[in-house]
This record gives C-alpha cells, sequence and structure tokens, in this order.
C-alpha cells in the first residue's frame, strides 16, 4: 500500500527527444540519493490531484471549521508543559526539572536514551534522570520535550497512522535538517531544531479533526490528505501554536513560513522552516534535479548564504538525511 500511494506523488517527467552530442568524457557518478522514504503528501501532483465526492464532502466540512476557527487543537501534555516552562526560566534548580520529569516514564526513558546517545556520550553512561539533564542541557532538554509531545500527539491514535507516521517522519527530518544547517546560516541550534520540527505543527489539528471526521478509512486518500494540508495547515498552525503558547518567532513560522518573503518580523527563520522542508521533500522522495535545483533557491537569499556555499551545505544536507534514514531502519 504504500509503494501505491507514494506513486501518486510523484509526477513523471515526458521524455525528452534524444540529441547527438559530441563525445565528452565521462561525469563524475552523482552520490544517489536514498530510497524513497516520504508519500509526498505536500507535493501538488502534476495531474492536479482532483478529489471525488465525498473527498470534496470531507475537504468542504474541514474547511468550513477552519474558517469559522472551530479547530480541535491538541493539548500539550501537562508534564511536557511544565517541563517546558521550567526549562525556559532563566534560573531553576534541576531536582524541580527532575521531580517533573520523573513522573512520565516515556519523558524518562527518551531523556536518558538521548543522555547515552553518541552526541552526549561520556566516560560514563547516565544512570539517573539528574545525570541526563545536567549532560544534555536544558535547551536540548526543552526541544526534546517538544519533540516527544508531537510525536505523542500524532502517533496516540491508531487511525490513520499511515499518514500520521509521515507527519511525524517529515517534522523529526525537517528539525534535524535545520540543526544541520543552523551554524553556516548563523543561528543556534536548538532554536533551529525548533522552527524545523514545529513549523508544520498545524497538521497536528488537521489529521485529528479529519480523524473524528470519516466513518470508514478507506474514505481517507493520499490526495484529500495532502489537499487538506497544503491550504489549511497554517492556519491551523497559527492556532496551535498560540495554544501551546510557543515562543512568537515559532508562532509567526507556523503561521507563515511558505511565503516568508512577507513574514515581515521573523523571514530568516520562515525561510529556514521553507527551505529544509523542500530539502527533505526532495530528498524523501528521490527527486534529485529539485534536490539540486536548490542551490539556486531564494530561501538562501534570505538566509544571506552566498552561492559558493550553497551546494556544500546541499551535500551536508544529505548526509544528515541518509543518516537519520540509516539510524531509523536500524532502530
Amino acid at each position: 500500500m504504500l509503494a501505491w500511494i507514494r506513486s501518486l506523488f510523484i509526477a513523471r517527467p515526458v521524455p525528452k527527444p534524444e540529441r547527438r552530442a559530441a563525445p565528452q568524457a565521462a561525469p563524475e557518478p552523482k552520490p544517489a540519493l536514498p530510497t524513497k522514504s516520504g508519500l509526498g503528501l505536500d507535493h501538488e501532483p502534476a495531474h492536479g490531484g482532483g478529489l471525488q465526492g465525498r473527498e470534496k464532502q470531507l475537504m468542504a466540512r474541514i474547511g468550513l471549521r477552519v474558517e469559522r476557527r472551530q479547530i480541535e487543537l491538541p493539548q500539550l501534555p501537562s508534564t511536557s508543559g511544565g517541563a517546558i516552562d521550567l526549562c525556559s526560566r532563566p534560573q531553576v534548580e534541576i531536582h524541580e526539572i527532575v521531580a517533573l520529569v520523573e513522573r512520565d516514564p516515556v519523558l524518562t526513558s527518551e531523556l536518558l536514551r538521548v543522555a547515552n546517545s553518541v552526541l552526549y556520550v561520556g566516560n560514563e553512561p547516565a544512570r539517573t534522570l539528574q545525570d541526563a539533564v545536567v549532560r544534555v542541557g536544558l535547551r536540548t532538554l526543552r526541544s526534546m520535550l517538544y519533540a516527544v509531545s508531537v510525536r505523542g500527539s500524532l502517533l496516540g491514535d491508531r487511525s490513520l497512522s499511515v499518514y500520521a507516521e509521515e507527519v511525524w517522519r517529515q517534522a523529526s527530518s525537517c528539525a534535524v535538517l535545520a540543526r544541520t544547517l543552523a551554524k553556516p546560516v548563523g543561528m543556534d541550534a536548538e532554536r533551529a531544531y525548533l522552527i524545523g520540527l514545529l513549523h508544520d505543527v498545524g497538521k497536528l489539528p488537521l489529521l485529528a479533526m479529519l480523524r473524528k471526521a470519516v466513518n470508514k478509512e478507506s474514505d481517507v486518500t493520499p490526495a484529500l490528505v495532502g489537499r487538506m494540508f497544503r491550504q489549511h495547515h497554517e492556519e491551523a498552525g497559527a492556532a496551535l501554536a498560540h495554544a501551546w503558547r510557543l515562543p512568537e518567532e515559532l508562532e509567526a513560522v507556523a503561521a507563515r513560513h511558505h511565503d516568508f518573503a512577507h513574514n515581515e518580523q521573523h523571514a530568516r527563520a520562515a525561510a529556514l522552516a521553507s527551505l529544509v522542508h523542500k530539502l527533505d521533500m526532495a530528498l524523501s522522495l528521490g527527486f534529485e534535479d529539485e534536490f539540486r535545483a536548490l542551490a539556486q533557491a531564494a530561501e538562501f537569499d534570505v538566509l544571506a548564504v552566498a552561492p559558493e556555499r550553497r551546494e556544500p551545505l546541499l551535500a551536508q544536507a544529505r548526509a544528515a538525511f541518509e543518516s537519520q534514514l540509516s539510524e531509523a531502519g536500524a532502530a
């Protein structure tokens, strides 16, 4: 089924007539993109992706609720919300955070896993929550808390799991890509990570609304989900970001990142979100030409990245994507 879904979103180019050219030296082989890993829900199909009767009804129903601002917003888990607030304070005692996090077994195990990963491994393993918090730091802990909350909101309900898993895959991939590009574009790594992770947070309430609106999963198609996301995710994202009390920058990015040039107060953050979104789409779908063309992307202009630095950054992004894909395959 996954292969069939993916095929609906891959535009197949019309073959061009062959041209004879003078013999040239064989070019260096291009590194192959990894096996397609995404569903391409945000990719506009070449045929337009027209909706059928039942799909149109569902789309109209959800669109009307968004227009009326009747968006059902997932709640940020109380433990995560409390811990995020503590991590955001100028001064906080470690034992306060530990006392809160240890109430949640999922957060506890995830924090210990991250603290003992290759990114943070020390001479001795982190055996306690206090060891883990000290090792990763409050800003990384804050990012991890948001990631666990997004993942739980998406995957806690098993219905429409194919689409929920794709939204999570994309969010985590964009977060990693943004963190990879952070230093070269002059941003803090954790700030960039959250921009990548949460820029499409509006997909969470949309998927939740769709889950409640359908009688059977067979009524839901990739064309419907893709159209719903493309039309409404920024408006829904602004509402959820506000409800979760995200920082002003993250709320502005969730509300407007595709039209990043007109995000007046946070254009650079919105441009980064747009860039990593396009990078993930090209890499996950195996669109090599589109990936290489991103060296000319307007997002790089907003981020003030000189033309000669862009291809090396694309190579870094590819390496980070492939590394994450390998880790996911090994898990």
